[in-house]
């Protein structure tokens, strides 16, 4: 693509951060990003994650003190998209209506071949892996 092609996109172009562990933060953040691309959103990608496969410092599932742990990665790895997509919903609405012959739109989530194959001390992670992919087969249903 030629510099002058890209210039012209780059104001269809943005980002943000946010904290995956706020709810609250996370609807904000979709809702400023739907109000960026004109009140609609036609995809959805759901990769951001806790990706420390292990607990920390060595810890094992026995010690008490992996509960906080275990708590992030539920809040990051499965309440978060949930949260964004179930943000997303309103406005996914009618884009399929406006694109009739198109599919979509889209929610996607990333999960981890941990889902199906993990090694010990992955309790936290490896299950949250698991449980995104039951959440976008019960998406798929739903909606």
């Amino acid at each position: 693509m030629p510099l002058s092609t890209l210039k012209a996109h780059a104001s269809n172009l943005g980002y943000t951060m946010c904290n995956l562990r706020d709810v609250t933060q996370i609807r904000k953040t979709l809702r400023k990003a739907a109000d960026f691309f004109g009140g609609h959103v036609d995809t959805l990608t759901n990769s951001g994650s806790i990706v420390a496969p292990y607990w920390k410092d060595g810890k094992t599932m026995e010690g008490p003190e992996t509960l906080d742990q275990w708590k992030a990665y539920i809040e990051a790895n499965l309440t978060a998209p949930f949260t964004a997509s179930q943000a997303c919903i309103p406005y996914m609405k009618g884009t399929r209506e406006k694109n009739i012959n198109e599919a979509g739109p889209y929610t996607i989530h990333v999960s981890s071949f941990c889902a199906y194959v993990s090694d010990p001390n992955q309790e936290g992670y490896a299950s949250t892996k698991v449980e995104e992919l039951s959440l976008t087969q019960l998406m798929a249903i739903a909606c």
